[in-house]
C-alpha cells in the first residue's frame, strides 16, 4: 500500500477514535522578493527573478499528521478532558524509511509528554494512542 494510502487510513482511523489530526507537509517554494516578478514560459516552466525561499510546515522532520487527543485526567480533574499533543509520521506498508529528523520530533513530542510515533497501518496508529502513558 502506497503512503498516501496508508495516510487516509490512518487519519480515518484516529478520528474514529477521537483525535483531531491535520495534515501537514513540511518543504520549500520559491517566490519572488523584491522587484522580481513570476514569468510563465512556453515549455510550461515558470521563470522566477530575484526568488526567495519560503519555508512551509512546522519544521524539517515534523510528523504528516499533527492535531490532539482528548484524554480524561483523574483523579484531581475528574469529568474533565485534556488535549493531548500528537503527532503520527504515516509510512507506506514496507520500506518507508522515517528520517533522523523524523525520529528526533517524535522522541521530542514523546519526552515532552505528547502522543507520537510512526504508522504504516490503521492499527499502527491505534497502537500508538492506545499504548499512551503520561
Amino acid at each position: 500500500m502506497l503512503e498516501a494510502e496508508v495516510l487516509k487510513r490512518v487519519l480515518l482511523k484516529l478520528s474514529m477514535l477521537g483525535s483531531t489530526m491535520f495534515r501537514q507537509n513540511v518543504g520549500q517554494a520559491w517566490a519572488p522578493g523584491g522587484g522580481g516578478k513570476v514569468t510563465p514560459q512556453k515549455n510550461g516552466a515558470v521563470l522566477i527573478t530575484e526568488a526567495v525561499p519560503i519555508q512551509m510546515g512546522l519544521i524539517k522532520g515534523s510528523s504528516d499528521l499533527i492535531g490532539w487527543t482528548p484524554v480524561k485526567i483523574t483523579p484531581n480533574h475528574v469529568g474533565l478532558t485534556f488535549a493531548v499533543f500528537t503527532a503520527v509520521e504515516c509510512k507506506r506498508e514496507s520500506g518507508g524509511r522515517v528520517s533522523k529528523e523524523q525520529r528526533r520530533f517524535i522522541g521530542n513530542v514523546r519526552a515532552a509528554g505528547g502522543i507520537a510515533g510512526v504508522a504504516n497501518s490503521e492499527e499502527a496508529a491505534e497502537e500508538i494512542i492506545e499504548t499512551w502513558s503520561p
